[in-house]
């Protein structure tokens, strides 16, 4: 969950404030950032729809610390290349490695939480989420002020690559991988 929080925090700080900044420094079009936009959410559509396929039959482990790798992974080769190709593709790697974490986070949620608790940590986790997702937007705001674009999109991918890294060393995480398979 932690994980889960920090990635939308940054993510917030990316979709919200970083891609629009990037769009209107790279390409000034409106249509641009509509085109880019559509290739995460084709992105996204792909990955829920093949954890959907395939994800019973996959160790729903993998999928949440793969998920993750592969969005830091398109996070970082998009922070570091500009030109429309290589966006469109690392967007839509991005929404195909965020697409399924969603609902996997959910099913594990509703799998492991206590029938008697259930609505009150879904309620918790939605209001962790709600807080970091406006946090994730200033912090994201301030970044590029601070710090330029750049800057700022390498700051998110460094922040990003934290997630799959402490879901793969931490021993706290991986101790909590049987969980996930339960």
């Amino acid at each position: 969950l932690p994980a889960a929080i920090l990635f939308n925090f940054v993510g917030t700080a990316y979709g919200a404030v970083l891609l629009p900044v990037y769009v209107r420094s790279e390409y000034d079009s409106a249509a641009y950032f509509g085109v880019l936009v559509t290739a995460l959410g084709i992105g996204m559509l792909v990955g829920i729809l093949l954890f959907g396929a395939i994800g019973h039959r996959a160790r729903r482990y993998g999928i949440f610390l793969g998920g993750f790798a592969l969005a830091v992974a398109a996070t970082w080769l998009f922070a570091l290349a500009a030109s429309l190709p290589t966006d469109l593709v690392t967007l839509f790697c991005l929404g195909l490695g965020v697409g399924p974490l969603t609902p996997l986070l959910q099913t594990l949620v509703q799998l492991r939480a206590p029938e008697q608790m259930l609505g009150r940590v879904i309620s918790a986790i939605f209001t962790l989420f709600t807080v970091a997702t406006p946090l994730g937007a200033l912090a994201g705001g301030l970044a590029v002020d601070a710090f330029g674009l750049r800057a700022a999109l390498l700051l998110s991918a460094a922040l990003m690559s934290m997630v799959p890294l402490w879901l793969a060393l931490s021993p706290r995480a991986r101790a909590a991988a049987p969980a996930f398979e339960s």
